[in-house]
């Protein structure tokens, strides 16, 4: 992992998953991992199940700066398969 240095942001959070779509998340974690780890600005990237809670994602970030961090917040960034997949899981139901 690169030095964090001052100015940097971090984003820390989590993804809660249902259990059952597991297996079916992991190919899209995958392709968000590898497009923000492509991202100019982009210093780390990580998605982790949790071992001792296996419905949840660790989700771990550093940008070079807020620049960077709002370039990629915008919804066309995140690729198109993961978005859609993302909307699905967190569509109320």
């Amino acid at each position: 992992m690169a030095e964090i240095e001052v100015g940097m942001m971090a984003v820390i959070g989590t993804l809660r998953i249902p259990p059952e779509d597991a297996d079916a998340v992991k190919p899209h974690m995958e392709a968000m991992i590898a497009a923000t780890r492509a991202e100019a600005g982009a210093v780390y990237f990580s998605l982790a199940f949790d071992p001792s809670e296996p419905n949840i994602v660790r989700v771990s970030e550093v940008f070079r700066d807020m620049a960077a961090l709002e370039r990629l917040l915008r919804p066309s960034s995140c690729p198109r398969p993961t978005r859609s997949y993302l909307r699905q899981v967190h569509a109320p139901h």
